[in-house]
């Protein structure tokens, strides 16, 4: 949707003004995002989606408190992206054929452009397509059911998508950075985070 999409772009930006020293623009920017995750959750709860959005939304602002010395906010807002996911594990059921479908939707859709871009190397768009389709399985691995968590295969997801694109997109590089700190290296994660980056592709 639009403000699913918004929101998105928010924490997007959020990520490319931590990468240029204006921490309260990124925090504002950040805090933007969670607040229309928030009320689209509250209009659609039984969503796995936005549970998942929000969670990933904490996470971010977690890592962004971290780097700007704010331990105890950074555990707080952990705590609530934990919190976020600890609503799945309730009912891990309910939303495990909607985790699989995603999963399955992501895996033939790599399968299908890595043939592309072996048949035609130069195909730029179809090497953008592919970088999009792993860092959004990335994210399954690390954002969604209990069942499918799995921070080490995000991070080599991720890892490609970012080499597709030359280290160059903040979006992409927020996933790796996010998945980093999910599996506990909060060191590499802010590496990734303090890379360079350009507008989000």
């Amino acid at each position: 949707s639009l403000r699913t999409n918004l929101a998105r772009s928010y924490l997007a930006l959020g990520l490319l003004l931590h990468e240029h020293d204006d921490p309260k623009a990124a925090r504002e920017s950040i805090e933007q995002a969670i607040k229309l995750q928030k009320l689209l959750l509250h209009e659609q709860p039984m969503l796995a989606k936005h549970q998942a959005d929000l969670s990933w939304s904490h996470k971010v602002l977690g890592v962004h408190q971290h780097a700007e010395g704010q331990a105890e906010s950074s555990k707080q807002t952990f705590d609530r992206a934990g919190e976020m996911l600890d609503l799945l594990k309730e009912n891990p059921n309910k939303f495990i054929d909607q985790f699989l479908g995603f999963i399955n939707f992501y895996s033939r859709v790599i399968e299908q452009t890595e043939r592309q871009i072996m048949d035609n190397p130069s195909n730029e768009s179809a090497k953008y397509r592919l970088a999009d389709s792993l860092n959004a399985l990335a994210r399954l691995y690390t954002s969604y059911n209990p069942s499918t968590w799995d921070p080490a295969r995000a991070i080599s997801l991720a890892t490609r998508a970012c080499e597709l694109l030359q280290w160059k997109s903040a979006r992409h590089l927020e996933t790796l950075a996010s998945a980093y700190a999910d599996s506990g290296d909060f060191k590499l994660a802010m590496k990734h985070q303090s890379t360079e980056t350009s507008w989000p592709a």
